[in-house]
């Protein structure tokens, strides 16, 4: 009976040991922070340099209509009556640089999707 009532005891501790870890943990998480970490800062600093150098290789209208599209948020057809192209035009500038950026990246893809 004495050594059932000691290792009960002494599991009784452990468990509270065990239970001020967790409480250390999850008081330690109040101070954690979403910041980027360094590691993190110089992947997206690769990325962006990645992307960048894929847009170089474009032609300038091809960069042009892809940075009035996606970084602006043109239409195409807003695109097309701010430059007076045709609609036809706009578009295939932009599936052509596309499939181009596709086609630079391809190399790279896992690096930025991470």
């Amino acid at each position: 009976m004495m050594l059932a009532r000691t290792r009960a005891i002494d599991r009784f501790r452990a468990g509270l040991a065990e239970r001020r870890k967790i409480k250390d943990l999850d008081a330690a998480s109040f101070f954690s922070c979403d910041d980027p970490t360094p590691d993190q800062e110089i992947e997206e600093q690769q990325r962006q340099q990645q992307v960048r150098q894929a847009l170089a290789r474009l032609s300038p209208e091809q960069r042009e209509a892809i940075a009035l599209g996606y970084f602006y948020g043109f239409s195409q057809s807003e695109f097309s009556d701010r430059l007076g192209l045709p609609l036809g035009t706009v578009k295939t500038r932009m599936r052509l640089g596309m499939i181009k950026l596709r086609e630079a990246l391809e190399p790279h893809k896992d690096e930025l999707l991470s």
